[in-house]
């Protein structure tokens, strides 16, 4: 049955109206009687000349203001002009901090402000370009320099009319407020009560998030807090880089020898690196995929890092790449023309929809005799609640069989498992067609015995091929089809990772630096197995050493060890470490890794340098 929905959305912004001049005759006169009014204040900062600012309010009661430079009244029409449908003020005059405006007006109870704040009374607001108001609010109480709120947002209405549904009336609202509260102490948020899930299009450099919510309180320098979408970056250390958006809180403490922080929340996605081949004559699209393989993944806006031999690209049609989020798919422009001699390597975090995953992580720095001596550690811990599937069903004895899978054979073989689901309204029914049951498809929300998943599993590999309508496939033939009635499950997981770093400068030229890191990973919480790893790296840097007489000189060195069940969680190797090694790509195993470099100048503008290292790996 096919449905017609109608829907009509009426969209009111906080901004000024451009109306004309109203007239006399066009306001409520203060003597109308079937009204009552409210009396409001008014406070304008340091006004500029023929700026214009809005009160709290609209329609406000003509001949009803007074407004006072001190102990002088203003003359309207001589010292400044209101128009009273508008609630919009211009000034004839200037006036610089502290010095201000005050005032008092009257509407009628029947309207609504514009915007309403935590201050004992709202401030006035001035207009920008946009004709956003920004409304601004202070503390009636406040003795010092007023506290100023700045703030605008978007109020949607919307009717939604349907053939075969009731009439609904939907609405939102979107507003984004900043400002100081109190000494040094600022605030920002955006707010809204609507669920879009709209990504930004990956085709410019920057990218706008118009569903981001959040609220960040910062003071000074020192203390950040936030909560909502939030996104953190911890780097600097060998093994525990990180890089994660979230939905969840976060604070941070920074003194001049003492960082803390801490986050935790919802994650958006999951880390996954990917290398990609590309065909000569071929611009794209490429197509990204999940951990186990999973296509028509949703990747994270702006979570993806791209490197071409090594060279990290840019995003945007005036430059490397375009990506499309939503179909997982990446697309390089005509001013980076692409070879398959070249190696392509994407860093990227996808949507999961199969397990909620929470994400916690806290660090700390501390230094001691000027920078002298450092210390450094940090605590990562993500994992899936294995008792909370979202879109699948795992019963009992499913959670059974699946403890005596071993980790091993999750990782080289992947887990399926059926895409059907009884239903009593389903869109398929189980027939039998060439000694095969067959799903047969009858309609999306009909009267089926099942609704059914199916997955891509390859030309020539899958037994069924997709039809004309949304949600219909159509059984061809063993092995004539490219999709089977299954579902790829990503068992839950967990990993944690803790990570400690010494320095040491003993001298102005020497730095010395230690870094341990352990691991821990389970790639199926529902055994009892889990896999612990060690790593470690020692490095020393000499900068500009003095040779007497014969100019100055750089060393490094490095030792780094990773044993085989080492789990980084994120990029821990540079893009091109397999060219620069000589390497498989994706080889696993235990590692030692030395590293050396000699920077010798003779003269300030002439340098010799070089560089040599080897690399032990075994197992695998």
């Amino acid at each position: 049955m096919k449905a017609l929905i109608f829907l009509l959305v009426l969209t009111s912004s906080i901004r000024a109206q451009e109306d004309s001049i109203p007239r006399r005759s066009d306001f409520l006169s203060p003597n109308l009687p079937f009204h009552n009014q409210l009396s409001r204040k008014a406070f304008f900062t340091a006004p500029q000349k023929d700026s214009t600012y809005a009160f709290s309010d609209q329609f406000i009661v003509f001949e009803s203001e007074q407004l006072k430079w001190g102990n002088t009244i203003l003359r309207p029409n001589k010292d400044y002009s209101l128009n009273y449908l508008r609630g919009e003020v211009v000034f004839n005059f200037s006036l610089a901090e502290p010095d201000s405006i005050i005032g008092t007006y009257m509407v009628f109870s029947f309207v609504q402000p514009r915007y309403t704040g935590v201050g004992s009374f709202i401030l006035g607001s001035q207009v920008d370009d946009s004709h956003r108001m920004i409304n601004k609010f202070v503390n009636e109480n406040s003795t010092d320099i007023a506290r100023e709120m700045t703030g605008y947002g978007v109020i949607s209405r919307g009717i939604t009319v349907g053939s075969n549904q009731n009439t609904a009336l939907n609405s939102g609202l979107n507003v984004q407020i900043s400002g100081t509260i109190s000494d040094d102490v600022t605030i920002e948020a955006s707010l809204s009560d609507e669920n879009t899930p709209i990504q930004p299009d990956g085709n410019t450099e920057s990218l706008q998030e118009i569903d981001k919510v959040y609220i960040q309180v910062k003071k000074g320098n020192s203390f950040r807090s936030a909560l909502g979408d939030i996104e953190f970056n911890y780097d600097g250390t060998e093994f525990s880089n990180v890089s994660r958006k979230l939905q969840g809180l976060q604070a941070e403490l920074t003194t001049s020898d003492l960082s803390v922080g801490a986050s935790y929340g919802n994650p958006k996605g999951l880390y996954q690196s990917q290398r990609l081949t590309i065909q000569d004559g071929i611009q794209g699209p490429y197509e990204l995929l999940g951990k186990n393989g999973e296509r028509g993944i949703i990747v994270v806006s702006g979570s993806e890092k791209m490197w071409l031999n090594g060279v990290l690209l840019r995003r945007g049609e005036n430059n490397d790449y375009t990506i499309n989020y939503n179909a997982g798919q990446i697309t390089f422009t005509p001013k980076r023309q692409v070879s398959s001699e070249q190696r392509l390597l994407v860093d990227f975090q996808y949507v999961s929809e199969l397990f909620s995953r929470t994400s916690g992580f806290s660090y700390i720095k501390k230094s001691w005799f000027d920078g002298k001596l450092r210390i450094g550690a940090s605590y990562l811990k993500e994992a899936d609640d294995k008792n909370t599937p979202l879109n699948i069903m795992v019963d009992r004895s499913l959670q059974d069989s699946l403890k005596h899978i071993d980790d091993k054979s999750i990782k080289q073989n992947g887990i399926f498992i059926s895409g059907a689901q009884k239903s009593t309204r389903g869109a398929y029914r189980l027939t039998v067609a060439s000694m095969e049951s067959v799903f047969v498809f009858v309609g999306t929300d009909s009267i089926g015995d099942y609704n059914v998943r199916f997955s891509d599993v390859g030309i020539g590999r899958g037994d069924y091929a997709q039809g004309n309508t949304i949600g219909e496939f159509i059984f061809v033939g063993k092995g004539n089809g490219s999709f089977l009635p299954i579902v790829s499950l990503k068992l839950p997981s967990q990993e944690q990772l803790g990570d400690f770093v010494l320095e040491i400068r003993p001298f102005s030229f020497l730095k010395l630096k230690s870094e341990v890191a352990l691991s821990d990973f389970d790639n199926n919480t529902y055994s009892q197995k889990s896999f612990a790893g060690k790593a470690y790296s020692l490095q020393m840097d000499i900068a500009k050493a003095k040779i007497k007489g014969l100019g100055e000189i750089d060393v490094q060195a490095k030792w780094r060890h990773k044993d085989s069940l080492f789990q980084e969680a994120d990029r821990v190797n540079l893009p091109d470490n397999d060219r620069s090694w000589n390497i498989p790509p994706n080889a696993v195993g235990e590692e030692l890794q030395r590293e050396y470099a000699i920077y010798y100048r003779p003269l300030d503008k002439l340098t010799v340098s070089n560089f040599f290292g080897d690399l032990e790996r075994s197992g695998s």
